[in-house]
């Protein structure tokens, strides 16, 4: 009865375990909060035992110490050099090597020890039990080990501690390799997807630039052209040729102004020249005069001009924002506000429309439209953060937040 007692003890206090370790992962602890957690853990499972685990290098040539916090300190000094993934290389490094669990039943003794006993021996460990950490793609990660100051050999039940704590280290060990991957990816995305905004602003500044200086300059000399040939053509009474240079006139002097539109969109001048401020402005006029929306602007421009990078990303948010409202929104005003504080630019875009839900722009759907898309990553190309929100009764506001 005691035996059966005292068993369902030890299965409890093990789960209790294993669930305090994996609460450490989930809450995002770091690897060597989690680390020393087990190890402490799995000590206490056993009377005069004492733990480590071991991390291999990414070359899988070498181990360190990663946890061991009853471990003297002048053991993991004096057999660091002897951490090396290879035979005949104490318990932990032969382990890694064979990938097999290699049982050290005396320091003093075994022939593993051969080069690094010394070490082992005055620091009071004889007998170091250690297990192979294994990946699920078949890398060594690291090792565990169990260290004794009398010589002995694992009992059954030290066998089945020390492989549910290799079980755990090597859970925690993939979850944090998978965070910092994930985290490397967070990041290499990112950073592609600022040097794509900066690589589309600088074509259009550039296209911008050809349409104004080729395309414009010539259709202008060819409205010019056009309006001394009038003159000769109508001085002959030609009033067919007159009536069609005049229509040609016409179309030319339209094909300028829709270029103009073009290359304000590409390479907005006012941006450029007066700040952020002074483009939403004007943006906001062209754009009430083109739909007949009713916008507005608040706020007033920063002190300290913005970061041109930062200026140029919340423009071209404001003009996708107000295209989703004209297309989608069914809105008769639109509220455009910019502020700064200490810590951060903050701009939002306010209409009174259907709100998102109805209009498909909304973050809640599992299939965001491509506006929607680009307004985030032009957002997060330059560190800031960006947030849809339905208004109540109706409408939507959009804000997006960079740091200073």
């Amino acid at each position: 009865m005691t035996t059966c007692t005292n068993q369902r003890q030890t299965r409890l206090a093990l789960l209790d375990s294993q669930r305090r370790v994996l609460e450490r992962i989930a809450s995002g602890a770091p690897l060597c909060e989690i680390l020393e957690t087990l190890v402490r853990l799995i000590e206490e499972q056993a009377d005069g035992m004492r733990c480590a685990v071991l991390l291999a290098d990414t070359a899988q040539e070498r181990l360190r110490f990663a946890a061991a916090p009853h471990i003297p300190d002048d053991y993991q000094a004096g057999i660091d050099p002897f951490l090396r993934i290879a035979p005949n290389m104490g318990s932990c490094g032969t382990a890694a090597f064979l990938r097999k669990p290699v049982y050290t039943k005396d320091t003093g003794a075994d022939a593993l020890w051969a080069d690094c006993r010394d070490i082992a021996v005055r620091n009071g460990l004889r007998a170091i039990w250690s297990t192979p950490v294994i990946s699920d793609d078949n890398a060594v990660l690291g090792t565990f080990a169990m260290y004794y100051s009398e010589p002995r050999l694992p009992s059954p039940d030290h066998i089945h501690l020390i492989d549910m704590a290799t079980q755990m280290a090597r859970v925690a060990i993939e979850a944090k390799r998978g965070e910092d991957a994930s985290r490397q990816l967070a990041q290499e995305l990112q950073g592609l997807s600022r040097r794509l905004v900066e690589l589309q602003e600088a074509e259009r500044k550039e296209l911008g630039r050809e349409l104004h200086d080729r395309v414009g300059q010539n259709l202008t000399a060819l409205n010019i052209n056009l309006g001394i040939l009038k003159g000769l053509v109508c001085s002959h009474d030609r009033a067919e040729a007159g009536s069609r240079l005049a229509d040609s006139a016409a179309l030319v002097k339209a094909t300028v102004r829709a270029i103009e539109n073009v290359v304000s969109d590409l390479r907005p001048p006012m941006l450029e020249d007066f700040g952020l401020m002074a483009a939403l402005h004007w943006y906001a006029k062209e754009f009430s005069l083109r739909t007949g929306l009713a916008v507005s602007v608040g706020g007033k421009e920063p002190s300290a001009r913005i970061p041109a990078d930062i200026e140029i990303a919340l423009y071209r948010i404001v003009q996708e924002a107000l295209n989703n409202v004209a297309k989608h929104a069914h809105a008769t005003t639109v509220a455009i506000a910019l502020r700064r504080s200490r810590s951060e630019y903050e701009m939002s875009v306010t209409d009174d429309g259907v709100g998102f839900r109805t209009a498909g722009l909304g973050v809640q759907s599992s299939r965001p439209g491509l506006g929607m898309v680009t307004m985030r990553e032009r957002a997060q190309a330059v560190g800031g953060r960006f947030e849809v929100m339905a208004l109540p009764g109706s409408g939507t506001r959009l804000t997006v937040r960079v740091p200073v």
